[in-house]
């Protein structure tokens, strides 16, 4: 139970017709979810943040496959936010990354253009062509954005 004071409340004004001038209110609060506060990515070890981008890819293709298109592309863009830049990762940890990185940038620019937010599919795209310049899946994608977007001299570069 929560019990709010009128000068913290509503004042001496109130808000009629519900509530009048002067009224102590008192709230019924249930705690739905409690659990252990997530370390923060400059604290976590690489495995730990790769691990936690594909978590994040995980949920952001149940959102993707539901319909939910901006959903699971904010879930890829914080995947990608876990792997953008590591320092100290092993080559195997660094191969894996690299792949990732490119997965979570192609369903990112999928997810965008499924919302009709061109641009953003157009970063992402020309991002994943950065990790890889011979994915033909991301020139694809980019240029797919670009046609929607009406950027006919681009969408064929």
């Amino acid at each position: 139970v929560l019990t709010i004071k009128s000068e913290y409340g509503y004042g001496e004004s109130g808000s009629p017709p519900k509530i009048p001038g002067g009224a102590t209110l008192v709230f019924d609060v249930e705690l739905i979810d409690f659990g252990p506060k997530k370390k923060e990515k400059w604290d976590m070890t690489t495995r730990e943040r790769i691990d936690e981008a594909l978590e994040h890819k995980k949920v952001g293709n149940e959102a993707y496959k539901a319909g939910d298109n901006a959903e699971a592309y904010k879930e890829y863009e914080n995947g990608l936010d876990y792997i953008q830049y590591l320092d100290g990762a092993s080559e195997e940890e660094s191969k894996e990354s690299d792949a990732l990185k490119l997965s979570l940038q192609l369903n990112a620019a999928q997810a965008a253009i499924r919302c009709g937010e061109f641009k953003d599919a157009v970063k992402q795209s020309s991002d994943a062509i950065a990790t890889d310049n011979e994915s033909i899946k991301a020139w694809y994608r980019r240029g797919h954005a670009y046609l929607s977007s009406g950027f006919l001299d681009k969408a064929k570069a």
